[in-house]
């Protein structure tokens, strides 16, 4: 994790407070390119097997760019909404919930089932709201 993630991580917790659900929300690189997260808060570059922490609470539009493709995302909001984070996140010791989200190589985020781990086949079934297209 870069040091942009552990401000992240160290933000998201502080915010957390401000939600009705503590969380925080990891995306794992599963391309073979390192790849550029832009437009929720500062850049997050993250390398290939390797996941990141974003801003849970990021509204707008996200890039992610990937060495010669890009995609756009209006928002990831409802990747993180109350219900989702319930119904996908992880219950943490410490009592946040964590959504494990993953890249695919084609630009669609799935979400990690609960305990499991990264990568996950991208083709496993996902619950409503899941995978994420770009647009």
């Amino acid at each position: 994790m870069t040091n942009s993630s552990s401000i992240f991580s160290i933000a998201v917790i502080a915010l957390a407070g401000c939600s009705t659900v503590p969380e925080e929300v990891e995306l794992y690189n599963n391309t073979p390119a390192t790849i550029a997260v832009k437009g929720c808060g500062a850049d997050e570059v993250v390398d290939p097997g390797v996941a990141a922490a974003i801003p849970p609470l990021c509204r707008g539009p996200v890039q992610i760019e990937a060495g010669e493709r890009s995609w756009r995302y209006k928002t990831l909001w409802r990747a993180w909404s109350n219900q989702s984070m319930l119904e996908n996140g992880e219950k943490a010791a410490g009592g946040l919930y964590q959504l494990k989200l993953q890249l695919q190589p084609d630009g669609l985020i799935v979400v990690i089932p609960r305990g499991t781990d990264y990568p996950v086949d991208g083709n496993a079934r996902q619950p409503r709201d899941f995978p994420i297209r770009p647009d």
